[in-house]
């Protein structure tokens, strides 16, 4: 089975793609919102309940304000304590999205967290 659908809030566009095997969230523009979790919240919550590998792709994020971090970290930690895998996909050609993303690091510890600048 595959679908798709697309969620925006203010300028950040997350565009969601289910296949058999992967859920592969694609994010675009800018999060500027200083409470993301009111948006990114339900959209995280129906990846984890869709029981597949989670793709993250930010390679089209132009901005994130420190407050989209949060929800993104506690996703990281519910994927750590349970059984789930995710990839996060960045730009290292993009200075901030490469010192964010690398900083995310501590969590593949985790043998089912990637974090990977393409």
């Amino acid at each position: 089975m595959k679908s798709s659908y697309t969620s925006v809030n203010q300028h950040l566009t997350i565009h969601v793609e289910e296949n058999d095997k992967e859920l592969i969230l694609k994010w675009s523009g800018k999060s500027t919102s200083l409470y993301p979790s009111e948006f990114l919240n339900p959209i995280f919550n129906e990846a984890l309940a869709a029981n597949k590998k989670i793709i993250m792709n930010f390679n089209d994020l132009s901005f994130v304000t420190s407050s989209t971090i949060t929800p993104i970290l506690k996703l990281l930690d519910s994927i750590k304590n349970g059984s789930l895998q995710i990839e996060l996909q960045y730009d290292s050609s993009v200075d901030w999205q490469n010192l964010t993303f690398s900083a995310l690091g501590v969590f593949t510890e985790c043998d089912r967290i990637h974090i990977k600048g393409l």
